[in-house]
């Protein structure tokens, strides 16, 4: 079996800022983005499975800083663009992630958030949120990586789970909802600010082990239908240019 190559500097986006040559990387991925299953087409990610990946993320002191992400796609982005994730405001209500022009990027401020791993078996960041690279990687040493990858390949999980870095800020209040803005991204928000329908599908996972050594999984984020019980927020053909312009839509259709 292939094993994952991390090169010598470290995950891109985690151990250090990613290059341009990193963004072109992640940018040239959009053909993988682009044929990804709808998060409705996966395959059911078993309680087998998950307390697998939990025991092998706890057994290397990794489930503080990552979960898995159930790896799906809900439109067409453009070459040369990468999926990035912004704070929605002061309020802490959640992230707009949409599609950017890799060259528009300040690479210095932004970090990777869902990684998958390549053809080449090497993890590439499909997703970045803003905000510099920090100093969480010392707490997981690198071997743990290419250990992960080989589970994902033994498993046939390459194309169904993606690694996620954990967002503290938002475990703190809980589950994270995730809305489809149509072609303009998606909005996660905190669960308790969001209003919502039914709860469509677990799209997120995180794990601990308590004081006894008991390991647990915990669904982190999920895609939930609207109020109005669809899977998308309607916004027409009209572009959502700013922060403001998402928040108007979420209130127009009551989810905020």
């Amino acid at each position: 079996m292939a094993t994952a190559i991390l090169p010598p500097s470290g995950l891109p986006g985690f151990h250090h800022s990613p290059s341009f040559a990193d963004l072109r990387t992640s940018s040239r991925m959009h053909y993988r983005y682009n044929n990804l299953n709808d998060d409705s087409e996966q395959p059911e990610v078993t309680a087998d499975q998950l307390q697998a990946l939990a025991e092998l993320f706890t057994r290397h002191n990794a489930q503080d800083i990552f979960g898995v992400h159930l790896v799906h796609g809900h439109f067409q982005i453009d070459e040369d663009t990468i999926m990035l994730g912004i704070d929605l405001g002061t309020d802490s209500l959640g992230y707009w992630t949409h599609p950017v022009k890799s060259a528009k990027v300040d690479k210095d401020n932004i970090h990777g958030h869902i990684y998958v791993l390549s053809t080449e078996n090497q993890f590439v960041a499909y997703e970045y949120r803003g905000g510099p690279v920090t100093d969480t990687w010392k707490h997981v040493h690198t071997s743990f990586f290419p250990l992960l990858a080989q589970h994902l390949l033994r498993n046939s999980l390459t194309g169904v789970l993606g690694l996620q870095v954990l967002d503290h800020q938002a475990a703190s209040t809980g589950e994270m909802l995730e809305f489809v803005l149509g072609e303009e991204g998606t909005a996660r928000l905190r669960a308790p600010d969001a209003n919502h329908g039914g709860m469509y599908r677990i799209t997120g996972w995180s794990f601990r082990q308590d004081n006894d050594g008991i390991v647990s999984v915990s669904g982190r984020e999920s895609h939930a239908q609207t109020t109005k019980n669809t899977h998308r927020v309607f916004i027409g053909s009209k572009p959502l240019p700013t922060i403001d312009a998402v928040k108007n839509v979420l209130r127009d259709e009551g989810i905020i």
